[in-house]
């Protein structure tokens, strides 16, 4: 009796041992009480990452800033999520962790490759890349690797698809535009809705097959070009399978398990390199 319980007595002091020295490590998630009042899930929008200052703006941000973002997120506790999470923790069929956040590249420029992919594999974090397929199709058969201005191929999209770090999704096939008269995919003030669904339809659902041909692989969040919609737009998204949307106001998204609607109004705020770490996220994340 006395060498069994030693025996229990050195198997906890190993598993504590562990726990403390961080090989293990147990992820904190949401109660069930929590789950029914509501998840504040904050998300942060990024464009290009550079490694030149001079080309740092609005939409455009440093690699050591991003680094600086990213470490930051975590020493405050917080854990990347996708929209696959997201959604799955909405339709019940999973938990989210204690305090989630989500990182997402709209456009899907090549520095998400080359940058953003290495470094968000190493620190264990995850983030999405809504691409816009125009655009990738053009650097594929044009193939033009300058970080500065290039957009992912279908070869790297491909990749990304196929782990873990980065889940790509659909920001139209070549609506990202304003000089059609059409501002992204939202309805023209005096367009009928047949007319909207068709033209807008037969975009959206190119880019879905183009992703399904290139990579094997179906996005299931629509991201609206420029953050612009209407409420055709929404119910367009509803009707082509899309289980969520991702917009450009500037909130924190309260999620509840059910609650199949807010997912179409994700909100997340625009990362500008002009203003320090800890001054972005002062009024977005929470100790």
């Amino acid at each position: 009796m006395v060498i069994k319980i030693r025996k229990n007595f050195v198997f906890v002091f190993v598993i504590i041992l562990l726990f403390v020295c961080g090989f293990i490590w147990f992820e904190p998630f949401v109660t069930v009480a929590e789950e029914k009042e509501g998840i504040r899930v904050p998300i942060i929008m990024y464009h290009q990452i550079t490694k030149k200052s001079s080309r740092k703006g609005k939409y455009t941000v440093m690699y050591s800033q991003f680094e600086e973002d990213m470490k930051y997120i975590k020493s405050k506790g917080y854990t990347t999520i996708d929209m696959t999470d997201l959604i799955d923790f909405v339709y019940g069929k999973k938990s989210l962790p204690k305090k989630p956040i989500m990182i997402t590249f709209d456009d899907g420029f090549e520095s998400v490759y080359a940058y953003v992919y290495p470094l968000l594999k190493e620190m264990k974090m995850c983030a999405v890349a809504s691409i816009v397929g125009e655009y990738t199709t053009f650097f594929t058969e044009n193939p033009d690797h300058n970080i500065t201005y290039s957009y992912m191929d279908w070869h790297q999209i491909k990749e990304l698809t196929q782990g873990n770090v980065i889940e790509i999704q659909n920001h139209s096939y070549d609506l990202h535009k304003n000089n059609t008269g059409r501002h992204g995919i939202s309805k023209k003030t005096d367009e009928n809705v047949a007319t909207y669904n068709v033209e807008v339809g037969a975009d959206i659902t190119k880019m879905q097959n183009i992703m399904n041909e290139k990579t094997g692989y179906m996005p299931n969040t629509l991201t609206f070009p420029f953050g612009a919609y209407k409420n055709e737009t929404i119910s367009l998204s509803k009707s082509l399978g899309f289980k969520a949307a991702l917009l450009c106001e500037e909130r924190i998204n309260i999620i509840k398990q059910g609650d199949t609607e807010s997912l179409y109004h994700l909100g997340r705020y625009n990362r500008p390199s002009y203003i320090s770490t800890e001054k972005f996220f002062e009024n977005i994340l929470t100790d």
